[in-house]
This record gives C-alpha cells, sequence and structure tokens, in this order.
C-alpha cells in the first residue's frame, strides 16, 4: 500500500503529511532519519532541504521537464498524477516526492532524472552532498 494507493482512498484529504502514522511508516528503515530544519523549523527532513537545493539549481524551463518525468513515471517507481503537480512549484514538487517515495526514494528518482533529463553535475552534487551529511 504506497502512499499514493491511500491518496487515492482519502481523496477528499488536501494534504497527507498531517497524517504521521503515514509518514513514519515510510521513514521506518531507511538511511535518512528526520532532522530539525534551519531557522528552527519544525516540519521536513534533511533530504527536503537537498532536494530543493537541487531543484532550485535547474533552469528555467526545467522544472516543467522534471515534473513531466514524475507524471510519465519513471521505471520502478509509480507516477504522480498530474493533479497533484499542477501548478506546482519546487516546495510542492519536493513535499509531493517524499510523500509518495518516502525519504529515499525521492532521493533515487530525482538522481534518475536529473541523469534522464543530462543534469549530471546537479546529481552529483546531490549525491556528494548526501554522503557529507548522512
Amino acid at each position: 500500500l504506497t502512499l499514493n494507493t491511500i491518496y487515492l482512498l482519502f481523496n477528499d484529504v488536501d494534504d497527507l503529511s498531517n497524517y504521521s502514522f503515514l509518514r513514519s511508516t515510510c521513514n521506518q528503515g531507511l538511511f535518512l532519519s528526520p532532522v530539525t530544519p534551519p531557522d528552527g523549523a519544525t516540519a521536513g527532513t534533511k533530504v527536503n532541504f537537498l532536494l530543493l537545493n537541487t531543484l532550485e539549481g535547474l533552469g528555467q524551463g526545467d522544472p516543467k521537464k522534471f515534473q513531466w518525468c514524475l507524471i510519465q513515471g519513471v521505471e520502478g517507481f509509480s507516477s504522480i498524477s498530474k493533479g497533484q503537480l499542477e501548478d506546482a512549484d519546487r516546495l510542492v514538487t519536493v513535499d509531493r516526492m517524499v510523500e509518495s517515495y518516502c525519504d529515499e526514494g525521492a532521493v533515487k528518482i530525482t538522481l534518475e532524472i536529473l541523469r534522464m533529463m543530462g543534469q549530471n553535475n546537479l546529481a552529483d552534487e546531490l549525491k556528494e552532498k548526501l554522503t557529507k551529511n548522512v
């Protein structure tokens, strides 16, 4: 049972991130654990911030291409519905990826999509930051 499936079952729920029991099942046994974000914020994980910084490195039209790949699906990952990413900025895109794939999966699909897009430098930078921060 994935978060996408649960979302479809509870389609009247706007934001699954508020349901801690869903988030906790996603974070069990993963290589990254939740941490307190900078500047006293209380939500998010280290992965969220690393992914956001990576997506901010994309050029003007590239975030839409990145989202298109998430909607089309990448081998080994379920797709994210177009409705969940419609008019989504980089922040929402990161949230949807972590909700759908958990921390580890969000990192893996980000690396895969960046390489598909020819953004090898960004992928390498993300991978390097992850190894330094884990």
